[in-house]
This record gives C-alpha cells, structure tokens and sequence, in this order.
C-alpha cells in the first residue's frame, strides 16, 4: 500500500455515516503513515462498506493499550512495539502494515564524520523511552563490523528534534515523517536504514486489533482494509 497524499490534522475526532461503529487509535500526530485512513474517510470509502470510524489521536495511553482496555477497535503501532506489547500479556495481533517495507533509519548531521554504523560506539542517540530501540541500534553496530554500544541520555525531549537541535548525535527517524521536516528546516541528513545492516526488513507501523475479536469481526476487519 503506498500512500502519496500528505494529511496534516489537529486534534478532533472524524467519523463517517455508516452502521458498524469502529475506533481507531492513532500512534502519534496525524502523518504520511495515516493518510490512507484520512482519505478513505474524505472520499467515503468507509460508507461503501457501512463502516461508520471515529479517530482518536495520539495521547498518554499507549494505542495497543487502548486496544486492549476496549477503548479502541485498531490501532495504529510499530511492530517492534507489537513484541513488546505481546511480552506484557496484551493479546493484540496485526491485521495489516501501513508501509510494505521498513522505512525507519538512524539519522547523523551531514556534517558529522559518522560514515557507517560501526562508528555509532559511544555516541549519544536519542530514541523511544521504552528502550527495546538501542538493542536495534547496538545490533547495526555490530553487524556493521563495530563494537560497543550508543549511550541515551536523558533528554526530556522528542528524539528527532534532539538530533535537529544538536543535542544528540544520533536518532531514530521514520523517513516519511520525519525527513519531510529535516527537509523544510534546511537540515541535511546521512541516513542509515536499519534494512541495510542486517536487520528485518519488515513492514510498519502496523494495523492491530484484540485477538478475542478477529474470529467474529473478519469481515468487518477485511472491509476496513479494502476501504484504505
């Protein structure tokens, strides 16, 4: 599935008028990854198939969380959070990936002398809280012939505006969320996609939903799919 249309929205709530009621948690600021929920909304592909979808934005609760806890039908989440998720007992499983290949990297200024992620040992990266990212990151290290390991200071600050302000070294940037605004910033970047060292080339984010309820909802679940 690619997405070519570009949606920027501010937090509400959009619905179409259809039967069968179903809410979607998005995994962060309305995006790229998002569009083709935005536009089979805008052009009412959800009414062919009497789906009637409300959003919620990204907020304090988790998306695969608010799967779990019923307050959301699908979700929205990366898949190396799925594995996460799933090693904390919540039952949820993908139906689907926004993107069909891994378009994640790590990204360096231009201007650094970084030239391969075995130069990554003892840099300061700025990622995800969770901390299951600077294994992935530690992994390209070694794949790429390296050693060592990158440190992740505390930063109180989104990992990608860290590395744009020059707080960080390194950072874990989705190329089309992210590159569009180093882009419009004047900030040029080397990017090291995960792919190309070694690692899963898998799609994501992805689309999930609570296991209990994939055996009585397989339709309504397919129609949804066909409607993005």
């Amino acid at each position: 599935m690619k997405y070519i249309v570009f949606i920027f929205l501010t937090f509400f709530s959009l619905s179409s008028y259809g039967k069968e009621k179903i809410t979607v948690a998005l995994d962060w600021l309305p995006n790229p990854n998002h569009s083709g929920l935005y536009v089979a909304i805008e052009k009412g592909y959800f009414r062919d198939y009497d789906l009637d979808i409300s959003v919620l934005p990204y907020g304090k609760i988790r998306p695969e969380q608010l799967v779990t806890i019923k307050k959301a039908d699908i979700a929205f989440m990366g898949v190396e959070g799925l594995m996460v998720a799933n090693e904390k007992g919540m039952d949820v499983i993908a139906i689907a990936a926004a993107l069909a290949e891994n378009a994640q990297y790590i990204a360096t200024q231009s201007s650094s002398l970084i030239e391969s992620p075995k130069d990554f040992s003892g840099l300061s990266y700025a990622g995800w809280t969770s901390g299951w990212d600077k294994a992935f990151v530690n992994q390209m290290i070694i794949n790429d012939g390296g050693q060592g390991e990158v440190t992740a200071p505390s930063l109180g600050v989104y990992g990608p505006t860290a590395l744009f302000l020059g707080k960080v070294d390194l950072a874990w940037l989705f190329d089309n969320v992210e590159t569009p605004i180093a882009e419009k910033q004047n900030i040029e970047l080397k990017k090291f996609y995960f792919k190309d060292y070694g690692l899963a080339n898998y799609g994501t984010p992805i689309l999930v939903v609570r296991r209990e309820d994939l055996s009585e909802n397989t339709d309504i679940y397919g129609f949804f799919i066909k409607a993005i």
